[in-house]
């Protein structure tokens, strides 16, 4: 058994007030076999009191350094690192459409061993800066699943290191392109509990016309209320302001009464939208109690390349939202 124990440590519980180091008492931490088993203070004399010997296990003075809970990385496509190195790959316009274009025709070639070895590079990256919670989207359009297969094996390698969340993510549209492909899902969470997707994600605005993208709206929180399934949605990733995904996804899921388990990811459109009609949505955000996931480093760097002047940041509205 092998046993650390923390000393004179600010811990952070994400209470108001829980950083600031002038105002809270130190703690310890104690662990053993690599498992949080006591927070306190005076824990060793706690520990010496119970018959412990402290000269017997390795104590750790943090001298009043801050600790705290493992990041949460909200979203990521552990299956798209590092392909922008791949011969043809690069993306030269620097647009989310010709992004989405370089991997459809430079994913054919993916294995299963080739995904894990760029994501265990990423993962570790990720690690370096505190983060230990990621979901991840897999592309599932590739008609043998393949990083979703490589995820999936992935999740259960890293479990004691790493916690990875798996959303299936059809890249290049569920409905109405792809029916067959999409009757298939129900399938996966029927047969084998390892297929289930944490999550469950579509792309809306994929579909030029609201009409169309109701489709695969609909569908999606149908199955996902029948199968008990969060949603995690690329919804209104364009810099639009008349996109209104955001809006009926909000719709849905507040009539099928699920909107604690929705993600809506990006929704860059609100960041272009005007305030009277922001205003006029907020209502129904508050109603449905959706959740939103912003992506800033990549939406500004997709975003605003149609734009002359001024160019838009393509950030939505995460003030609005706090």
């Amino acid at each position: 058994m092998t046993t650390t124990l923390f000393t004179n440590a600010h811990i952070a519980t994400g209470e108001p007030g829980s950083t600031a180091a002038s105002t809270l008492p130190l703690q310890d931490i104690l662990v053993t076999d690599g498992v949080f088993t006591a927070f306190g203070p005076g824990l060793a004399q706690q520990y010496e009191a119970q018959g412990g010997d402290l000269a017997a296990i390795e104590v750790v003075d943090l001298g009043g350094k801050l600790v705290c809970p493992p990041f949460c990385d909200t979203h990521l496509h552990l299956d798209y690192v590092f392909t922008a190195r791949k011969p043809g790959a690069v993306n030269e316009s620097g647009t989310l459409f010709e992004g989405i274009q370089r991997w459809s025709e430079t994913k054919s070639d993916l294995t299963v061993d080739e995904i894990k070895q760029r994501a265990k590079i990423g993962i570790k990256k990720e690690m370096l800066h505190g983060v230990q919670l990621i979901r991840s989207h897999a592309d599932v359009t590739d008609p043998n699943l393949t990083s979703l297969k490589a995820l999936l094996e992935l999740k259960e390698e890293l479990k004691d290191t790493v916690t990875l969340q798996i959303v299936s993510f059809p890249q290049e549209g569920m409905y109405p392109t792809r029916p067959a492909w999409a009757n298939r899902v129900p399938s996966w969470w029927r047969k084998d509990s390892r297929w289930v997707p944490t999550a469950w994600a579509a792309s809306p605005i994929s579909n030029s016309a609201v009409s169309l993208a109701s489709i695969p709206c609909t569908r999606l929180v149908e199955l996902a209320s029948k199968y008990d399934k969060l949603i995690d949605v690329h919804c209104d990733e364009t810099d639009d302001p008349n996109s209104r995904y955001v809006e009926l996804l909000s719709a849905l899921a507040y009539k099928a009464g699920i909107g604690p388990k929705v993600t809506a990811s990006h929704t860059c459109s609100l960041g272009s939208a005007d305030n009277a009609y922001f205003f006029h949505l907020t209502k129904l955000l508050k109603a449905a109690h959706i959740n939103f996931a912003c992506a800033p480093t990549e939406n500004l760097y997709l975003q605003g390349r149609q734009d002359t002047f001024p160019k838009r940041r393509g950030i939505t509205r995460v003030k609005e939202f706090t």
